[in-house]
């Protein structure tokens, strides 16, 4: 390119030559020409070599990857510190090699494409993107810009290294997948919108609930799906107050493409998504909770006269919102007033004595889990006041979800203190008779001793008189014997 002073210097020129072509006489500017002409040459070889310096100072210190490369042959005439640095090759094992045994496999036939159908015919490449493979074995993801030379048979070619950029789009892209796989594997209908309403996007789960398809829903705003919407958006007010980070939970009425309105309990929040902020909403259809909030409502009032009388009290546990309620009877029991009987069932449980609450706990599990037929415990419960009664309590679920899992656990309690003091007391009673028993039966036992003792005294006893009767009753006969011969011996005589 010519500096600013060498077309001075050549407009001067020119118009020299043109009037010696007017004036032939004009020698001494013809010399003027000449010395002119010397001294462009001489500036323009100074400034081509100040211009090759300052080009050799940016390609060596330039940040980005510069090559020449053949186009023939694709191999590297030359390349930039960067170049090495980044790939780990030398620069002499990349020069005269060809570009396309460095490029990953996968990317060798797109590179040659673009070699043969663009770089050849002289159109310029931007943001062409390819692997390399370093000399580590790494790869580096390279976003090139190439300026072909076709009549020089070359390419200029600057490469932006763009792997940390590719892995964070990897990584994004990764996690999106993910999120979507989420979404849609949600059993609740979830649905983002605009801030004006518009759909931009819905899962399976709201295609079958609201009986819409996909590409229906997308064409759709908000306020078709909830007959309430006016009402509630308030000409936006409504979205402004929901903030990033913290969802919002309400029950709403929601509407099928049947026509069917159904209730629903929506959570919605705010979230950013390329840079534009959308709202994204989680709709659970709670038809059958409300159906099964109602019918225990309606069976409560019914049972509840049969259970005030007996004097026991009704308990309800929510098993998806984790709340308790016990009726007027049963926070009376504990001391409380009606109003106190709704807490969350963490602090009902906390109210059992610290020594029962494994027993409670077990029997919950193992009912809920189906492995007992039953619910039904004894256990201590601490009274307002501070003191623990006894609570005999037995449950069961009720409204189950399609898939089986219990909507509401239900039961009564009922204060057996009473109870258990009066079995105290027979117990006390029972073990005070079983130890009279035990002494009864010690000294029975004594006595059999001692009757025992008597009996072999008096056996012995009577052996030696059955032996003197015995030797008298001999001696006797003895005699008798020696008396008759005495009178046989008289008789002779």
């Amino acid at each position: 390119m010519l500096s600013s002073k060498t077309k001075h210097l050549c407009k001067k020129a020119e118009k020299l030559l043109r009037e010696k072509e007017k004036d032939p006489s004009l020698n001494n500017y013809v010399r003027d020409l000449e010395k002119m002409i010397e001294e462009l040459i001489a500036y323009q070889i100074e400034l081509d070599q100040k211009n090759d310096t300052e080009l050799e100072t940016i390609f060596k210190m330039s940040l980005h990857m510069i090559c020449v490369a053949d186009l023939e042959t694709t191999t590297f005439t030359k390349v930039n510190p960067a170049f090495t640095e980044i790939l780990g090759y030398s620069e002499k094992e990349l020069l005269g090699k060809s570009f396309m045994s460095f490029i990953h496999p996968d990317d060798v036939e797109p590179t040659q494409k673009i070699v043969e159908e663009d770089l050849k015919s002289g159109k310029k490449v931007f943001r062409f993107e390819n692997r390399y493979v370093c000399k580590d074995g790494s790869i580096r993801w390279l976003d090139w810009v190439s300026h072909p030379d076709p009549d020089m048979g070359v390419t200029y070619a600057v490469a932006t290294d763009i792997t940390e950029r590719k892995n964070a789009e990897n990584a994004l892209k990764e996690s999106e997948a993910k999120f979507r796989t989420l979404i849609e594997q949600d059993a609740d209908a979830l649905l983002f919108h605009d801030l004006e309403g518009n759909i931009i996007n819905v899962n399976k789960a709201a295609v079958n609930q609201y009986k819409y398809s996909k590409k229906e829903l997308l064409n759709m705003r908000i306020r078709e799906l909830d007959p309430d919407y006016e009402e509630r958006e308030d000409r936006g007010r409504f979205f402004e107050e929901i903030k990033f980070g913290k969802p919002k939970r309400f029950e709403a009425r929601q509407r099928r493409k049947t026509g069917e309105i159904f209730p629903a309990e929506v959570t919605i929040t705010k979230v950013r998504l390329r840079d534009k902020t959308y709202i994204m909403g989680l709709c659970r259809d709670i038809s059958e909770q409300k159906a099964a909030r109602e019918a225990l409502q309606e069976s409560r009032e019914k049972l509840k006269l049969a259970l005030e009388s007996a004097g026991e009290g009704i308990w309800e546990w929510n098993l998806q919102t984790g709340s308790a309620v016990l009726d007027h009877v049963a926070t009376k029991m504990l001391g409380y007033k009606a109003n106190e009987g709704e807490k969350d069932v963490k602090w009902w449980i906390n109210q059992v004595h610290p020594a029962d609450r494994t027993t409670v706990d077990n029997a919950v599990d193992l009912y809920l889990k189906g492995e007992s037929k039953e619910y039904k415990v004894v256990f201590r419960m601490k009274h307002k006041k501070g003191y623990y009664i006894w609570i005999s309590s037995h449950g069961k679920t009720l409204h189950h979800y399609q898939d089986g899992h219990p909507i509401m656990f239900v039961g009564v309690n009922r204060n057996i203190s009473d109870q258990v003091k009066n079995e105290e007391k027979i117990n006390n009673a029972l073990e005070e008779l079983k130890k009279y028993r035990e002494h009864l039966e010690e000294m029975v036992n004594e006595r059999m001793k001692e009757i025992e003792d008597k009996s072999k005294q008096l056996e012995r006893m009577n052996k030696l008189f059955v032996g003197r009767e015995f030797r008298i009753k001999e001696l006797r006969e003895k005699v008798k014997k020696l008396k008759r011969k005495d009178e046989d011996l008289d008789s002779r005589d």
